[in-house]
């Protein structure tokens, strides 16, 4: 009963926190710059944490804010540190240790790291990098056994770049590698699993302007393997896995082709690609991505002349995006999205606005799927609707399916918030174009399961689409 009345709190957050909110100003045009560094991450009890940085004459300086999860304020900016181009990462629910790696603005730039155990109180500084080597723009994400895995742009003296890595874990540094060297090295991407399930690093390359690379390493970064090379930039990268099974994990990767289309890449637990398409959301100027719901999608921002969407995917098989939020104002620029922990039905990001030297930092949480009431399916031009009733319920959910897709049979499944497959109920033909399903709240064994959010998705031929429903007491 008590886990029922915390996802009502959280649920009703949720829609209470979907307008944005001024939540800090910078006077440093690029605060919030780079699609791979993570500037807001968010924790098991809906905190969110944002880095930023700001300019203080003389100096850059690096600062943070935090909303509480349950309140719905937002704490004073603080500073952090002096430096530039911050990320942030968060590790697991039993820790909740906070990761800052940034580097430096002095005349040899360098890869700094400070860790805290409440966000509000850092470590000491510790160098990652050589002394005598210009290294700049750092990223990272943890893996399941707490290792920080980093990786960072070097600058050589013969007019090279080279991509570097490191690991840490409990503060210290354990090795340091040059995994490649190019004329050019222009984007980079790092994914671990978002639940920690597994310590597999996935990492994207972008070189010279017009090649993406993705790798996967399962062995601490002692070897690699290429998954996908293709042309492209901005390479971006998602990994999660069902509640329970591994083999269930899926990644996607993403980066935008020479045409500036959105291109998607999806890749299952034996490395194999098994999707690769557009994504049907038109040209596209910079995009950064969400965590993914295993069975069902992700969420993805994108910017398109100056306008900033938040739109979900089921896949590129399926050929449908929903556009969840469109954001207009002023001179929007460089979001950034939470990638961690994961959440099934909401999505939190910043972004900046203003045309003035003063910009100001904006925040929005919004729901990750189209899950407005199910007795109204709000997306049309899919080929088919969904509408269902009473939500909540106790004692049975039905469900209406309406198609004009031809001889095309409705597929029902019911997941839980994990993403742990429920049932599949049966679904009956009641008309040339109508077909009906019920759902009792049992699994496939005939149990009645908890009370709490389900997700309802819904196949049709090419199509797919996600509903919210809850199972009361």
């Amino acid at each position: 009963m008590k886990s029922f009345k915390l996802l009502i709190i959280i649920v009703c957050f949720s829609y209470y926190a979907s307008a944005q909110t001024i939540v800090a100003t910078t006077k440093d045009p690029y605060s919030t710059f780079n699609h791979n560094q993570r500037k807001v991450v968010r924790d098991m009890i809906d905190n969110v944490y944002v880095v930023y940085t700001d300019w203080v004459p003389p100096v850059y300086v690096i600062k943070g804010i935090k909303l509480d999860g349950q309140t719905g304020a937002w704490s004073d900016p603080f500073f952090i540190t002096e430096g530039y181009n911050p990320t942030l990462a968060i590790s697991d629910v039993f820790t909740w240790d906070f990761h800052l790696v940034y580097q430096t603005l002095d005349s040899i730039n360098m890869i700094m790291y400070r860790q805290s155990t409440d966000f509000l109180n850092w470590g000491e500084e510790i160098q990652l990098s050589d002394s005598g080597e210009i290294s700049k723009s750092p990223i990272a994400d943890i893996d399941s056994l707490g290792a920080l895995n980093i990786f960072w742009q070097q600058e050589n003296m013969n007019i090279t770049s080279s991509l570097i890595y490191t690991k840490l874990l409990d503060g210290i540094q354990l090795e340091r590698t040059m995994i490649c060297t190019k004329n050019e090295i222009n984007d980079y991407a790092i994914a671990n699993n978002l639940q920690y399930m597994t310590n597999d690093l996935f990492f994207g390359v972008e070189f010279n302007q017009d090649s993406v690379a993705f790798f996967r390493s399962t062995d601490g970064m002692i070897s690699y393997d290429t998954v996908y090379v293709a042309a492209g930039t901005q390479p971006g990268i998602t990994c999660n896995s069902s509640y329970e099974y591994e083999e269930d994990s899926r990644v996607r990767f993403l980066y935008l082709n020479p045409s500036s289309y959105l291109i998607e890449v999806e890749v299952d637990y034996y490395w194999n690609v098994t999707e690769i398409g557009e994504i049907p959301v038109g040209l596209v100027d910079y995009y950064c991505v969400d965590d993914i719901a295993p069975p069902i999608g992700y969420s993805f921002l994108f910017m398109q002349s100056g306008i900033l969407h938040h739109a979900f995917s089921y896949g590129v098989w399926w050929n449908w995006s929903s556009i969840m939020e469109t954001i207009y104002g002023s001179d929007i620029a460089f979001p950034s999205i939470a990638y961690k922990h994961f959440s099934f039905d909401i999505v939190d990001f910043i972004w900046m606005e203003g045309y003035s030297a003063e910009k100001s930092i904006h925040y929005m949480r919004d729901e990750k799927h189209i899950w407005n009431d199910i007795d109204e399916d709000s997306e049309l031009g899919k080929g088919f609707s969904i509408t269902g009733f009473p939500n909540p319920f106790s004692d049975q959910h039905k469900l209406n399916i309406k198609t004009d897709i031809f001889d095309a049979s409705p597929c029902i499944e019911i997941y839980n918030s994990g993403s742990e497959l429920i049932i599949r109920p049966l679904v009956k033909k009641i008309s040339e174009d109508e077909y009906t399903a019920c759902w009792d709240g049992r699994n496939q064994s005939g149990h009645r399961v908890d009370p709490g959010l389900y997700i309802v998705l819904c196949s049709v031929g090419d199509k797919r689409t996600a509903r919210k429903i809850i199972l009361e007491p």
